[in-house]
């Protein structure tokens, strides 16, 4: 198996950050062809930038992936395998939910388990290669 920041990313013999679950994700993601976008709710930020991301519109508790499908987004968020939803989490994914979009919480020890729990919340990749192919012709 490929390294992943230098490590096997299906070990777990040494606890992984969610930021490295959710950079894992992102990267098989646009391997397989998904569009999707990945939120810095989480990053360390100083006093300017943090004040900056909230004027622009960062909004504590939104979900860590969202997944550009056909006919409604997926939401997802992260969790290392002894994590926890914030409180601000669970206000705003219910609120999501509430509206209809899918809102899935994916918790796991390493990278791999992380993206093999992801990508089975998802529509199959072809169909969207088929789609742009098409709209390229």
């Amino acid at each position: 198996m490929t390294l992943f920041l230098g490590r096997d990313p299906a070990a777990v013999d040494n606890p992984w950050h969610e930021w490295q679950l959710q950079a894992f994700c992102i990267q098989e993601a646009r391997r397989a062809g998904y569009l999707v976008h990945g939120d810095q709710n989480g990053a360390h930020k100083s006093s300017t930038s943090a004040s900056m991301a909230k004027a622009t519109g960062m909004q504590p508790g939104w979900p860590d992936l969202c997944f550009a499908v056909p006919v409604c987004p997926i939401w997802i968020e992260l969790k290392t395998a002894d994590g926890r939803l914030s409180t601000a989490q669970r206000d705003v994914h219910a609120h999501m939910a509430a509206m209809g979009y899918p809102v899935h919480t994916v918790y796991a020890d390493c990278p791999a388990s992380a993206w093999s729990q992801v990508s089975a919340l998802l529509p199959d990749p072809t169909v969207f290669r088929a789609m742009r192919a098409r709209d390229e012709a």
